[in-house]
């Protein structure tokens, strides 16, 4: 029989620090006990950013716990923005469309952005990479039914749409070297430590290299230059 998830709330409000990556290495249910703590006690929270190596101390942020008050939020961009970052951890200017895309933009350059992105989602140009999906969704689940267990976010939900993406750009298999863990770290070798540098800057040098393999074998596959 399957066990029940019980979030278990061992921290008090004030011992809750989202921006150490201490946190995020906790048992899930310990994560999912202090969001329940900050919903009931504290839906909107300030936290003060880490000092990170790589990045300039940022100036803090308020984090919303409530789904009312996060789509509150997202339904007014003329108060709430994306385009100066959605990490925890400012990252400078420059970085923002590289490690984030469209997630890092603000209307109306997202809008434009979605409206360019969409033509590729169309049903007409969904029917013709179907099959590849298929293909590649099954030999997913193959190396987990050969295994006898898995880690379902870690084997199967990151893993499917970086190996979709790899085939479409015609790259190596890009899980090979960087696969996907279930904290949302994309990293090869970069266990969570208790450096918040280590685990950022290792995160940074995966995800860039990573990003640099993409981007090369996708401009090559589309017949244009990177600058």
């Amino acid at each position: 029989m399957a066990q029940t998830f019980v979030p278990r709330s061992d921290l008090t409000v004030d011992e809750i620090d989202l921006s150490d990556p201490l946190f995020w290495a906790l048992p899930e249910e310990e994560r999912e006990g202090a969001f329940a703590t900050l919903r009931a006690e504290a839906p909107i929270s300030f936290h003060e950013e880490r000092d990170y190596v790589v990045f300039p101390q940022g100036p803090g942020y308020y984090a919303l716990t409530r789904h009312r008050d996060v789509l509150d939020a997202s339904r007014q961009p003329e108060l709430f923005c994306s385009g100066k970052g959605s990490n925890i951890g400012d990252m400078p200017e420059p970085f923002l469309d590289f490690f984030g895309s469209m997630i890092n933009m603000d209307d109306p350059r997202h809008a434009r952005m979605r409206q360019i992105v969409s033509r590729a989602f169309t049903p007409k140009a969904l029917a013709a990479v179907n099959a590849d999906v298929e293909v590649t969704a099954q030999g997913v689940i193959d190396e987990v039914a050969e295994r006898g267990s898995c880690d379902l976010v870690t084997d199967i939900a990151a893993l499917l749409p970086l190996r979709v993406m790899s085939s479409s750009c015609a790259s190596p298999d890009l899980t090979t070297t960087a696969r996907p863990s279930s904290r949302g770290l994309f990293s090869a070798g970069c266990a969570v430590s208790s450096s918040a540098n280590e685990v950022r800057a290792g995160t940074l040098i995966t995800g860039a290299d990573t990003g640099d393999s993409a981007a090369v074998s996708c401009a090559g596959r589309l017949g244009c230059s990177l600058p």
